[in-house]
Parts: C-alpha cells; sequence; structure tokens
C-alpha cells in the first residue's frame, strides 16, 4: 500500500491503487480509514469514479454509513441522476442512518441542476414542517439557482415562506443574490424597490448589491439615475470601491462619453483608488469606438507604465480601432507587442483581425492569421469562419471561400445563416445562380431559417438573372408570411425594379414603405432619383428630391450626381451647373464623379465627342 497520507490523492489512479491495498489488508483496517479515503477522493472532484469507488465498498460490506451515502448523493446529483440520489435516500432510512443536513442539501442541489425547481422548494418545505435541519447554505443553494435560471419571483417567494418558517440563514447574501437576479432579467426599477424593503427589514445593503444596481442601470442606459445613486450610498457611509468606478465608467463608454469617463479616472487616482485593468481596458475600448486611437494607445502606454499588465481585451479593442482606421502597420505593432509582454491573443483578437483584413481586401494576409490561429490549439468557430468566407467572397474568390465552407463543415463546426447567406452573395455577384440555389436549399435542409439578408441576396439574384417576376413573388411572399422585412429588403426590391426600368412601380413600393413607417434614408431616395433620371422622368425626381428636403433627409454627393448625370443625358447641362451650385449651397462637396460628369455632358453638347 501507498505511504501517501490518506487526505490527498495526486490522481484516481493512485486513489483505486490505495484502496485495493486496504481491501486486501489483513486485518480489515477500520472504518474510520474507509472513510477518509473516500473524503480524499471527493476532493478529486471525479464524481463519476466517486460512485465506483461506494459500490466497491458496498460490495466488501463497508458503506453502510452516513459519510459514504453522502457522498455516493452528492456524486450521483453531479452527474445528472438526481432520481437514483433519492434511492439511495430511501436506503439510508432503511439501514436506520438519519439524513442530515449534508444529505438533503446535495439532494435539493440535484434537484436544483436539473431545473426542477418546484420540487426543491417542495423539499425544503416539507423539512421545515417535519422539524428537519435547514441551514443558510441550503436556501442560498436554492434562490442562486432559481435566480440564474430566470425565476426571481419564485426566489423572493421562497426566502419570505424560509423567514416565516424561521429558518436561519445570512439574509445579506441571500437578498443579494435576489437583487442581482433581478437586474440581470431587466427589471432594475424592481431591484430599486427591493433595496427599500430591504432595508426596512433593518438589512444594511453592502457594496455588492448597490453595485449590482448600478450595473443594471447603467446596462439599460440610466447613467444619470446611476450616478445618483453612486451620491447616495456615498452619503450613507458606504464607500465606492473599484467595481463601482468602473460600472460606472462603462456606463459613460456606452454612451460615447468617454471624455466624462476619463474625468472620472482622474478622480478615482485623486481619491488615492488604483485603477486596474478593467478601468484602462474599458476606456480603451470606448476610445476606439470613437475612432480616438492614438488617446487609446498612450491610455494603454501609462497603463503599462503603471504596473497594471493589460490584458487580451485591452490590446484587441486597440487592434480593432486600428484596423477600422485602415492603420495595418500599427495593427502588426500592438500585435507583436501583446505577443512579446506574453499576453495570449484570444479567440476574439483573431477574429477581429481576420475580419478586418478580409474587409480591407487582404485576405491572403487573413488567411496566415487563421492559420497561425489553428497552429495554436485554438479552434475557430463560426463567427471566425463567416469573417474568412466573407473576406474570399468581397475579393471575388468565391471557390475558396466555399472551400473553407466544406473544411468548416469537416472540422465540426455548424455553419449558420450568416455563413450561406455570404457564400450566396458571393456566386450572386458571379452570376452563379445555380449555385446560389443549392446553398438555398443547404440552409433549409440545415432547419436554418432565412432571415433578412437571405432575402436580400435572393431577390437581388433573382433580379439579375432577368426574373423580376419571380423575385417580386418571392417578395410579397416573406410579407404574407408575416415574416420581417426591413428597409434594406424594400430598397433591394427598389433596385431591381428600377434596374428592369420599371420606375412607376419602383415609386408605388416606395409610397408604402413610407406609409408602413419605415426609414425613409438618404440610400432609398438615391435609388428611385437614379432610377428616375436614367429614364428622363425629371418630373418624378424633383418631387423626390423635394420630398427628401421636407423630410429631412439630407441628399448626398452620390444623390446629387445622379441628378447631373441625367440632367446631362437629356441635353441640360444648364441646369446640371444650376444643380452643381446648388450642391456647394447644400454643403454638399463635389467629388471627382461629379466634375467627370459635367464635363461629359459638356462635350456630348457642343460636340466634343465628335473629335
Amino acid at each position: 500500500m501507498t505511504n501517501r497520507p490518506l487526505k490527498s490523492f495526486r490522481n484516481i489512479e493512485e486513489a483505486w491503487s490505495s484502496l485495493n491495498a486496504l481491501l486486501a489488508a489483513k486485518p480489515t483496517p477500520p472504518q474510520s480509514v474507509f472513510t477518509s479515503l473516500l473524503l480524499a477522493v471527493s476532493r478529486l472532484k471525479q464524481y463519476q469514479a466517486n460512485v465506483g469507488f461506494v459500490e466497491r465498498l458496498h460490495s466488501a460490506g463497508l458503506s453502510n454509513h452516513l459519510v459514504a451515502k453522502n457522498i455516493l448523493v452528492n456524486s450521483l446529483c453531479r452527474t445528472n441522476r438526481t432520481d437514483l440520489a433519492f434511492s439511495v435516500l430511501s436506503r439510508i432510512f432503511k439501514i436506520g442512518l438519519k439524513p442530515n443536513a449534508m444529505t438533503l442539501t446535495n439532494l435539493v442541489d440535484g434537484l436544483c441542476r436539473d431545473g426542477d425547481f418546484a420540487r426543491a422548494v417542495s423539499l425544503v418545505r416539507d423539512m421545515t414542517s417535519r422539524g428537519d435541519p435547514v441551514d443558510g447554505y441550503m436556501i442560498g443553494v436554492i434562490v442562486k439557482c432559481l435566480c440564474r435560471s430566470g425565476n426571481s419571483d419564485m426566489a423572493l417567494e421562497f426566502v419570505a415562506d424560509s423567514e416565516e418558517s424561521g429558518c436561519s440563514f445570512s439574509n445579506l447574501v441571500v437578498y443579494s443574490t435576489c437583487v442581482d437576479g433581478l437586474c440581470k432579467e431587466g427589471r432594475v426599477d424592481e431591484a430599486l424597490e427591493l433595496l427599500g424593503v430591504i432595508r426596512s427589514k433593518g438589512i444594511l445593503p453592502d457594496n455588492v448589491m448597490y453595485n449590482t444596481v448600478i450595473h443594471g442601470l447603467c446596462c439599460q442606459g440610466r447613467v444619470e439615475e446611476a450616478f445618483e445613486l453612486f451620491r447616495g450610498i456615498r452619503s450613507k457611509g458606504i464607500l465606492p470601491d473599484n467595481v463601482t468606478y468602473n460600472t460606472l465608467i462603462y456606463g459613460l463608454c456606452c454612451q460615447g462619453r468617454v471624455e466624462e469617463g476619463l474625468e472620472l479616472l482622474r478622480v478615482i487616482r485623486s481619491k488615492g483608488i488604483l485603477p486596474d485593468n478593467v478601468t484602462y481596458s474599458t476606456l480603451i475600448y470606448g476610445l476606439c469606438c470613437q475612432g480616438n486611437c492614438d488617446e487609446a494607445r498612450a491610455l494603454l502606454v501609462e497603463q503599462v507604465n503603471n504596473g497594471i499588465m493589460p490584458d487580451s481585451n485591452s490590446y484587441t479593442s486597440l487592434i480593432q480601432g486600428l484596423s477600422v482606421c485602415g492603420r495595418w502597420i500599427e495593427v502588426k505593432d500592438v500585435f507583436e507587442e501583446m505577443v512579446y509582454r506574453g499576453i495570449n491573443p484570444s479567440s476574439y483578437t483573431f477574429n477581429v483581425l481576420i475580419d478586418g483584413l478580409g474587409k480591407e481586401g487582404k485576405i491572403d494576409e487573413a488567411q496566415c492569421i487563421f492559420d497561425v490561429m489553428v497552429s495554436k490549439g485554438f479552434k475557430p468557430t463560426t463567427w471566425i469562419y463567416n469573417s474568412l468566407i466573407n473576406g474570399y467572397c468581397l475579393r471575388g474568390r468565391t471557390e475558396e471561400a466555399n472551400n473553407v465552407f466544406v473544411a468548416m463543415i469537416e472540422e465540426g463546426c455548424s455553419p449558420n445563416v450568416v455563413t450561406l447567406s455570404t457564400l450566396m452573395n458571393g456566386y450572386i455577384m458571379e452570376k452563379n445562380f445555380g449555385q446560389v440555389r443549392l446553398l438555398f436549399f443547404e440552409m433549409l435542409n440545415r432547419g436554418l431559417k432565412p432571415d433578412c439578408v437571405t432575402y436580400c441576396v435572393l431577390i437581388r439574384g433573382l433580379f439579375l438573372s432577368g426574373n423580376a417576376r419571380t423575385a417580386l413573388q418571392l417578395f410579397y411572399k416573406i410579407i404574407g408570411y408575416g415574416d420581417t422585412v426591413d428597409e434594406k429588403t424594400y430598397a433591394v426590391v427598389m433596385e431591381g425594379l428600377c434596374r428592369c426600368r420599371r420606375i412607376n412601380e419602383a415609386i408605388r413600393l416606395f409610397r408604402n414603405f413610407e406609409m408602413g413607417g419605415l426609414e425613409l434614408n438618404v440610400y432609398v431616395y438615391t435609388i428611385l432619383i437614379n432610377g428616375a433620371c436614367e429614364t428622363e422622368m425629371f418630373d418624378a425626381v424633383m418631387e423626390l428630391l423635394h420630398s427628401m428636403l421636407c423630410k429631412g433627409v439630407q441628399p448626398n454627393v452620390v444623390t446629387m450626381t445622379a441628378i447631373i448625370k441625367g440632367l446631362c443625358k437629356s441635353g441640360s447641362v444648364s441646369k446640371a451647373y444650376e444643380l452643381l451650385d446648388n450642391m456647394k449651397r447644400l454643403g454638399i462637396s463635389p467629388n471627382d464623379r461629379t466634375y467627370a460628369t459635367i464635363m461629359e455632358g459638356f462635350l456630348r453638347d457642343y460636340g466634343g465627342d465628335k473629335h
């Protein structure tokens, strides 16, 4: 037998070796030795093995004591076999033992893990009525499980019943769990009311409870109320901590109020509270979202100089911000610094790089990053595969995108609607409508429900392939089925109709769009204006432009260039010049395309194209 103390084992094999040695020993060691071994095994938390140990002792006639039964009950509950755990409870009664608080707590925990909350609550109530011991841990387990599963009302009802029954438990911890549950369900006003109830019971809420509510308010964008609560707790003598300040900074950054977040950082320092990694990473993310990458990078340098090691979130936020701005040399520098400091990139870091490079047209570099990620043992997610597929499709390399799709399935990663919609769009750009049809059936066979993006892809493909009638039938079927049709779907249909020179139908659809309360944006107006210009329907063009301005939708350079092109094409170059002057008065700067269009019209009008 091993000389290693029975209070600990390195692994389950060593434990089995000790058990076999004990069972073979003559005379058989006392019961207390086997009890110590079981307790040591239970600390390994290999619950399936625990069941095997108890069964072995049972066959040797050495398991008829409460410690062994409790370990068996706990192990069965932890392996989702609570029904068998109740059979063990029956056995406990049968052999004349009395279950203790640990036995019953394990059963309650098992029922909660199974989601059988009603039975767990009923068991505790039965125990209370029989006078069985019900401790604070047991109540805490039920309350925690109920709140985590979104059953805060049941948790509060259970707490009230437990208080009436005279059960002893830590009110602060239990109520803190209920407050957290309400906030996670988005019921922050009820959480605030519960704070008042708690105070009326003579229980003083602590920092943890207040921080929970402040976080709930910030998540709902109610930052001013969060600050009001923050000032209130300070007046009560409760000192805010890092979590409090970090939560407020998070709320400010979510609203784009990053300067106020930075000011709060200065306040933290002035009070002698050291900001932590969460403080810095939140502010770095906020600055990057506003495109202030230089300031974000300076803040990261400050963080390092203050001896606070950044995590992958800070570096990833900076990488994402720089990639959006197209500053790829700095992206490379930041990534190399991250690796140099021994901070492992996360799956999200790799996705940001792959997505950014793909959208920038650097798909070969994105593929290299993907290969590095896989070589480091990361399992690509659906999101990462989607970014790579999108990158290939944007470059017109659809077959390579399809190869990624095939590899994705072979690796056991399930594609989603975005995956198939992206690939379908790639094939539509190549006018490979047969492949689009196959991918659509693939989507349906996988039980995936097409979304607005999918429908936009299909409708655009049908128009491009000359099947305008089928495109319109699909569009009206989508509406008939009650599926959501957004502004982009309407825009795709109107664009398709304009391509077919069916402008009047497009305008009728636009009116329906208008009456339906959907957002009328510059993109939608520009589609119609361009279509009307192509068919020289200038009365309709002017009416649309007037409507646009009346509704406060500012035309852009694309809109105005489309009108100028139509006027030049119809020989109205002087009117095109007038519109060019109006553009400047509206604060719209003409671009190279605008001037080229005017020049083409001028040359055509004065016969310059004959020379």
